[in-house]
């Protein structure tokens, strides 16, 4: 028996989306890696990186609602959010509140899971 593979014309939207969710968390473990990596060649100088989810931003424009609808969908907060909120983050790490925050990649993504 021969193993058949779909053309392009057969990729469902479902399989679209199961590659690129799976495309996306390859990246984000590789942005993981990559913070240990440097905070361990430069210690002791803090690195840590924001992991910013799917805003409703210039990138998203085109989005249909259906398109926003899924990632509310997929997200424990269940809704899209603007990037300002990411503001707040990158705040945080720019006080010396985040002083011991080091090697950790903060996920700013409405939970998404």
């Amino acid at each position: 028996m021969s193993l058949r593979y779909p053309s392009v014309a057969e990729v469902t939207e479902a399989l679209w989306d199961k590659t690129v969710n799976r495309s996306l968390g390859g990246a984000r473990a590789g942005v993981n890696a990559m913070t240990a990596a440097l905070t361990a060649e430069f210690a002791p100088v803090p690195m840590n990186t924001i992991m910013p989810g799917a805003f409703g931003s210039d990138v998203g424009r085109h989005w249909t609602e259906e398109a926003v609808a899924a990632v509310c969908e997929v997200t424990a907060l269940g809704r899209d959010d603007r990037p300002e909120k990411i503001g707040g983050t990158a705040l945080y790490r720019a006080t010396e509140a985040s002083s011991v925050t080091t090697g950790t990649a903060i996920s700013v993504d409405g939970g998404r899971a």
